[in-house]
């Protein structure tokens, strides 16, 4: 299996994944810490269970356990677990998320666990990620990036394309039309920060 820890940036995102989100629950003095989240490709279930492996050496009295469901309906399936009791420990929301989690009770402040961590531990987080709800600090990223696509519009009319792709379909052909070799031309796509 490929490691995706071994940059810097990989390493703090697991050590921010790990220590900052399974405080609350080590507060309760609990073996086993269920974590819920919608890393559902290969690659994003090898990477956090890198992630999974990595917490766990460090704190062989936890269980880390991963508790994966698909995107769709994520947010749904929380609320319904929540009103059942049976939360996992920790959760990967949106940020979007935050407001109305924290006004159900659901997801709890870490002001006072992040003022008792080193301030490198934060350093590479910048402000603007530190989202706050009625003054309290709610949430740590896991990952960040801009959903948007940039497309050069005289290439794509060199090659025929009307405009932006519309579906993923779309997305891969207009790639393949794109791509050339021989010009040194190719057409990219981004990743997220689990998917590598």
């Amino acid at each position: 299996m490929k490691s995706y820890l071994k940059s810097p940036s990989a390493r703090l995102l697991a050590l921010t994944v790990a220590t900052a989100f399974v405080l609350p629950a080590l507060a309760q003095a609990q073996t086993e810490v269920r974590w819920a989240q919608w890393k559902g490709t290969e690659v994003g279930q090898e990477f956090m269970a890198e992630l999974e492996a990595a917490f766990e050496a460090a704190h062989p009295d936890i269980d880390l356990v991963a508790v994966d469901s698909p995107f769709t309906g994520f947010h749904d399936r929380a609320l319904v677990l929540h009103q059942a009791g049976q939360l996992p420990d920790v959760l990967m929301i949106q940020v979007d998320w935050v407001a109305e989690f924290a006004d159900l009770g659901m997801i709890e402040p870490l002001d006072e666990r992040i003022a008792a961590e080193p301030p490198e531990f934060f350093a590479n987080i910048p402000e603007t990620f530190h989202t706050t709800w009625r003054g309290k600090q709610y949430y740590l990223p896991l990952e960040s990036g801009a959903v948007a696509l940039y497309y050069n519009t005289d290439l794509f009319e060199a090659a025929g394309i009307d405009g932006p792709p519309a579906t993923w379909d779309e997305f891969a052909e207009t790639a393949r039309r794109l791509t050339k070799p021989e010009e040194m031309q190719f057409a990219v796509t981004g990743t997220l920060a689990t998917e590598p």
